[in-house]
């Protein structure tokens, strides 16, 4: 993904398996990280490896967009950027879709939708901030 005057060769993620913290269904635990990236079932103590990828889904949204995802909902980029690409905000919204059995994708099936995605993908300004 090309943003004008940022590297965005090389992307690492931080607390990737933060929602893991929470397994064992103990919701009387202190739930850590931002609303705005927490799954639904993280609420619940009810968390797996699906839950990690709503996270990187509201993660993907900040980048493209420049705004905090809403919390507990399913991201659309092209609504807050008509330049982000259809494959792109497809697999945004299918990370961040509610039902953690309708978002589980393989890591596998994540990068290879990003390399996809990447391909025709060329975003020429940086987003706006708030």
């Amino acid at each position: 993904i090309d943003v004008e005057g940022l590297d965005l060769q090389i992307l690492k993620l931080i607390d990737f398996n933060a929602a893991r913290a929470l397994d064992g269904g103990n919701v009387d635990q202190l739930v850590a990280g931002k609303l705005a990236y927490m799954p639904p079932e993280q609420l619940r103590g009810e968390t797996n490896s699906c839950s990690d990828l709503y996270a990187l889904g509201g993660t993907l949204y900040f980048l493209l967009t420049g705004q905090e995802p809403e919390a507990l909902s399913e991201c659309d980029a092209r609504q807050a950027r008509a330049d982000i690409g259809q494959s792109l905000t497809n697999l945004i919204k299918q990370l961040t879709v509610q039902d953690r059995e309708a978002r589980c994708l393989s890591l596998v099936e994540v990068k290879e939708s990003l390399e996809r995605a990447s391909v025709n993908c060329k975003i020429t300004s940086q987003p706006p901030h708030e």
